[in-house]
């Protein structure tokens, strides 16, 4: 049973700190972190409270109130604000340190990466990247795409919707312009973030997304739904916007963006440029600096 095997593992290492992520390895792992004497129990928030189940949600909720926390840590200023209506006692623990990533840019040409995964030279390749789940909310995209026809859209990711996406795909026209790539390793994204032309993300929530900050990283133009925790990522200080954001109530809003963006090569270029300058604001080194504070406070 995994919390005994945890009890064992952390009773024989002694660690200093426990830090754990997603609600059910904050319930798991710091109630036995809590129980074999480790002094620092750092949780970590990576989604908005309002879409846990409610049983995980109240359970969490406890936890994180009565003392087995001793800091808890949401990915983005969004996910820390969704915990509003927490106790006082959750809510004082509670600290934003934004994701990071360490990014390593592909070395293929556009042409290289497009001909090792398939893509025809000509093509307008925009790219989602993410599990086939309802928070990602590809339905939406795949009726967007399918009034786009000079475009082909690829995703990378799997998941329980894969059967139902497909149907989909079918029965609106847009299968013979879908590629739908699976899993893909993570060492591979680089290679396909430089073979794709436009990075669209239509999420009904996030709590900051890692595909977003590779899509910047890469310097790709960005297309995104107007949830929080993207205006967050993707808003600077100085209010300039790094990629193009809508809400999702507007279909008809996101296929003009898209042909418009089709048209407008050197208004791609911009926006991935400003995208790729934004991204530095989200750097591995940047993040971890953060949680080494955290734990020396």
């Amino acid at each position: 049973m995994i919390v005994v095997r945890l009890f064992r593992l952390l009773r024989r290492h002694r660690p200093d700190a426990v830090i754990t992520f997603m609600p059910s390895a904050c319930l798991l792992g710091q109630v036995v972190a809590r129980l074999v004497g480790v002094r620092q129990r750092i949780a970590s928030q990576r989604n908005p409270s309002g879409f846990r189940r409610t049983s995980l949600r109240l359970s969490e909720a406890i936890i994180g109130s009565t003392g087995f926390y001793t800091a808890n840590v949401a990915v983005s200023n969004s996910v820390l604000d969704s915990f509003e209506r927490y106790p006082a006692s959750y809510r004082r623990l509670l600290t934003c340190i934004h994701n990071g990533i360490e990014w390593q840019s592909s070395r293929l040409s556009v042409e290289e990466a497009r001909a090792r995964f398939g893509f025809d030279e000509d093509a307008f390749v925009v790219l989602a990247v993410g599990r086939f789940h309802r928070q990602k909310n590809y339905a939406f995209l795949f009726r967007i795409l399918a009034e786009i026809e000079e475009a082909r859209l690829v995703i990378a990711g799997d998941g329980p919707l894969r059967g139902e996406l497909e149907a989909l795909a079918d029965s609106i026209g847009l299968r013979p312009r879908l590629d739908l790539l699976g899993l893909v390793p993570g060492s591979d994204i680089p290679d396909l973030l430089r073979a794709a032309d436009l990075f669209v993300q239509p999420s009904i929530y996030e709590g900051q997304s890692n595909s977003l900050l590779e899509a910047m990283h890469e310097g790709l133009p960005i297309l995104t739904s107007d949830a929080p925790s993207q205006v967050e990522t993707l808003r600077g200080d100085e209010g300039m916007d790094a990629g193009l954001l809508l809400p999702t109530t507007d279909q008809d809003l996101w296929v003009r963006s898209i042909r418009s963006l089709i048209e407008d090569a050197p208004g791609r270029e911009a926006l991935g440029r400003r995208a790729q300058e934004r991204a530095k604001d989200f750097t591995l080194e940047r993040s971890v600096d953060r949680f080494e504070k955290l734990l020396d406070r």
